[in-house]
């Protein structure tokens, strides 16, 4: 697994941490929230950033819908991808979360049932006491022990079991495991595919940009799963979009 957190601190590893925020019980939407002492220091990270959904699929190994089934915790050495041992002064541990995904459709890539997403960063306000115990049991920063504070990035959205995202990703060198790319421009909550993203991507610009296809087989089930729709979603900017997708 060493390549794949090569390629994560090549991607994300330039982090600053600004002031924390108190986590508070169920806070999360859709997760099952924990009380806690515990705070989150909100942590910044480069990434290279995209000016439309051809030029990220270009660079995507995976593009995929998918419900989120399960989310564990784990504290990486990001130079191995193994458990950081405490006597090597050199290690570079952090904590993970690790998604597991049931696929509903493919849109780029191999086509499998499930994968699981590696992000490096904590979740907020859910399960933050074994995110605690888990960096305790490393040698991370002392102040991070004494003041139980768990690492979040800020551009990482909160995912919530048993909701159905789009994800945007790149293969890690274990099979089954994949990475997203740019959080805010790679995962997308399908509850509404024409949310603006950054650089006004949309879930339905990156589908469509996967072929015209994909879009009408997506867009015709999306409607039959979300009856009502039409007063939920802004009619103007849905009609705008789908005279694009018409137009090609």
């Amino acid at each position: 697994m060493k390549k794949v957190f090569t390629l994560l601190l090549l991607l994300a590893m330039v982090f600053l941490a600004s002031c924390g925020a108190t986590a508070t019980e169920g806070s999360s939407p859709g997760l099952s929230g924990e009380s806690s002492d515990a705070n989150v220091i909100i942590m910044d990270a480069a990434y290279r950033t995209y000016p439309d959904a051809k030029s990220l699929l270009n660079e995507a190994d995976r593009v995929f819908a998918g419900k989120i089934t399960q989310i564990d915790f784990a504290v990486l050495d990001m130079r191995t991808g193994e458990a950081p041992i405490k006597s090597d002064p050199d290690a570079s541990p952090a904590l993970f979360s690790i998604y597991s995904i049931e696929i509903n459709a493919s849109y780029k890539g191999e086509r499998q049932d499930s994968i699981k997403l590696f992000v490096d960063s904590g979740v907020p306000n859910y399960r933050m006491e074994e995110q605690i115990e888990l960096l305790q049991d490393t040698f991370l920063a002392e102040a991070a022990r004494e003041q139980k504070e768990v690492p979040v990035l800020r551009d990482m959205p909160t995912l919530a079991i048993g909701k159905t995202y789009l994800f945007v990703t790149k293969n890690a060198t274990v099979e089954g495991y994949v990475f997203p790319m740019f959080p805010r421009q790679s995962i997308y909550d399908l509850d509404n595919p024409f949310e603006l993203h950054h650089s006004d991507l949309t879930a339905q610009k990156v589908i469509s940009s996967s072929g015209k296809e994909n879009w009408d087989s997506f867009w015709g089930d999306w409607q039959r799963s979300h009856p009502g729709w039409e007063h939920q979603l802004d009619k103007d900017l849905v009609a705008q979009a789908l005279a694009e997708v018409a137009r090609g």
